[in-house]
């Protein structure tokens, strides 16, 4: 089946009837009926023809960081994906997963080169839709338990500066009002935006190193919230049109 992708100017002014919805979803616990009924009131054309990549990191075998409560980020990421995935569909946009299960992208890959062979099939996935939006979900961790908050990194394009900016300030507006963290230009360490073309982004969601984040992680509700704010961010630049003319380069 062949996904056709529209221009994001073209979907400006539409997009913009979505963010009632998705905003009354940072306040709210709701259930999935009614979350579906919320997003299904305002759904009608104007997303068709946005594409958003959702990529889960790690999977499989690679559990990535775990968190002080013991859950593993690669479940924590797949749980944000999938209710990203299931209120971006709401909206009429076309949602690709990189992953939908705990299975990682290494299939027949010997033991040594699994890690490579996964990141390399993910960027695959982002250059088969070179017109989508690529939203890459993970969880921090450091060694200091006292850092919080979520963290925006980019590929370096304007236009994926400015989903990262619109990203940061949904998070900012409507879940962590504290966190003063900048985007971040991504650098060589982080392989899939240093590879990646087009409109590019990774979320670091919160620190599984610090316990009272780690505690909300574990929250389905406070997860809901999270994916509704990452969802805003990206409708909100659909609704500007893309990235401005002389977008700030991130800090």
């Amino acid at each position: 089946m062949k996904t056709v992708v529209r221009s994001i100017a073209g979907l400006a002014a539409a997009a913009g009837i979505y963010f009632a919805a998705l905003g009354a979803l940072c306040y709210a616990e709701l259930p999935d009926a009614d979350t579906a009924a919320v997003l299904e009131d305002t759904t009608v054309a104007a997303a068709d023809g946005l594409c958003v990549i959702l990529d889960a990191g790690h999977g499989g075998e690679d559990g990535g960081a775990v968190s002080v409560n013991g859950m593993t980020e690669k479940e924590l990421n797949l749980s944000v994906v999938r209710t990203m995935e299931e209120m971006l569909t709401l909206c009429g946009v076309c949602v690709i997963l990189t992953r939908s299960t705990d299975d990682g992208l290494y299939e027949g890959a010997s033991a040594g080169h699994r890690k490579m062979t996964d990141l390399k099939n993910r960027l695959a996935v982002r250059r088969a839709y070179p017109d989508a939006l690529f939203v890459s979900v993970h969880m921090n961790t450091f060694s200091d338990p006292s850092c919080r908050g979520m963290q925006i990194y980019c590929a370096d394009n304007a236009a994926s500066h400015s989903l990262a900016e619109a990203m940061r300030l949904s998070g900012c507006t409507y879940l962590q009002p504290d966190n003063t963290r900048a985007c971040k230009t991504a650098g060589g360490t982080i392989y899939l935006l240093d590879r990646a073309e087009g409109c590019s982004v990774l979320a670091e969601c919160g620190f599984l190193s610090c316990p009272e984040e780690a505690d909300r992680l574990a929250d389905p509700a406070y997860r809901k919230k999270l994916a509704a704010v990452l969802c805003r961010g990206i409708l909100e630049y659909a609704r500007a049109g893309g990235p401005e003319e002389s977008a700030p380069d991130a800090q």
